[in-house]
């Protein structure tokens, strides 16, 4: 089962990796990070950013799923281990659905965000999820 959870958790990193990268090819000079408010950044500094946040929260989440889950779920068996595993996925897909819905803002074709505005809920539906079954996982008897 942890095998299938690192296998999603490179797979999420590919799927960043693409929509990153589409994103950032129609993009702008100048990247709007609000659709109601004009907070923008230049391209160049939204992808050194971009890459940046992504590479930190992966390697923050690494640590906190290496070192603290053995101590945590030691006793709750393979299925919470697991679960504790797939933080870095959850994360993964919600940074890939807000870097989405910025491609989708600053699509020079203009594309009516409106549409996509569901890709900004995904994400904390998805982490929610994630608390609940951890939640779960840690309260029930094996």
């Amino acid at each position: 089962m942890i095998k299938t959870v690192n296998l999603l958790r490179i797979l999420s990193i590919i799927l960043f990796l693409i929509v990153f990268a589409l994103a950032y090819a129609y993009m702008p000079v100048m990247v709007s990070l609000s659709p109601v408010e004009r907070w923008e950044i230049h391209r160049e500094s939204f992808f050194y950013f971009g890459s940046g946040s992504f590479l930190l929260v992966n390697i923050v989440t690494w640590i906190i799923v290496k070192y603290f889950t053995p101590a945590l779920l030691q006793s709750k068996g393979e299925e919470a281990t697991a679960w504790m595993a797939a933080l870095p996925f959850v994360i993964n897909i919600y940074i890939t659905m807000i870097i989405g819905f910025l491609g989708v803002l600053n699509n020079p074709t203009r594309i009516p965000p409106d549409n996509y505005s569901y890709l900004n809920f995904i994400g904390p539906v998805i982490f929610f999820l994630w608390i609940g079954g951890l939640i779960y996982f840690l309260t029930r008897k094996k």
